[in-house]
């Protein structure tokens, strides 16, 4: 019996007891634990039958017999359980991605900002994302109004393809061309 150190499914390293490992001519490596089960280094039964067809005659009836007995059950519980987890993670994953595109949306929009002040009354910028504004974090209006007036400042957001104000006669037109 041989101990060896492998890589777990969580990442963490475990201890496994192994009796012999078989190893064909593609690479592809069988063990055979110390608890009876036919698979990998990790200790995770083989996903299916066909697998044991590479071993040495007189081991493959055992190992065939042992999937009868109870690798099938086995690996259909280990692997089940893993696709479940799996699942899990694509769906929050799905869920993040959502969130993540519909705020990326509104990161493109863009505003132009046109000060208040009496000196510079007019002055507008050039259209701009609200990271360049120096926002800490996207304003909860940014993408929800067309205008938004402040005491010192006024900002217009901008039809992305003309770059005019929206609600202004070029955007319209630009929306029925």
């Amino acid at each position: 019996m041989q101990t060896l150190y492998a890589k777990g499914p969580d990442g963490n390293t475990i201890t496994v007891q192994v009796h012999r490992s078989f190893q064909d001519i593609t690479g592809a490596h069988i063990f055979h634990h110390a608890n009876g089960t036919y698979g990998y280094k990790d200790g995770a039964p083989v996903r299916k039958a066909a697998e044991l067809e590479g071993l040495p005659p007189e081991h493959r009836a055992l190992a065939l017999a042992w999937w009868k007995r109870t690798g099938e059950a086995a690996a259909a519980a280990y692997y089940g359980a893993l696709a479940e987890k799996a699942a899990i993670r694509a769906g929050d994953f799905q869920e993040t991605l959502a969130k993540d595109e519909a705020s990326s949306a509104l990161d493109s929009i863009l505003y132009a900002r046109r000060s208040l002040n009496k000196g510079k009354k007019g002055a507008i910028s050039a259209p701009k994302p609200w990271m360049e504004y120096g926002f800490s974090q996207r304003p909860d209006w940014w993408g929800q109004a067309a205008t938004i007036n402040f005491a010192d400042c006024a900002y217009e957001m901008q039809d992305p393809i003309s770059e005019e104000p929206v609600g202004t006669e070029a955007a319209g037109s630009v929306e029925e061309a």
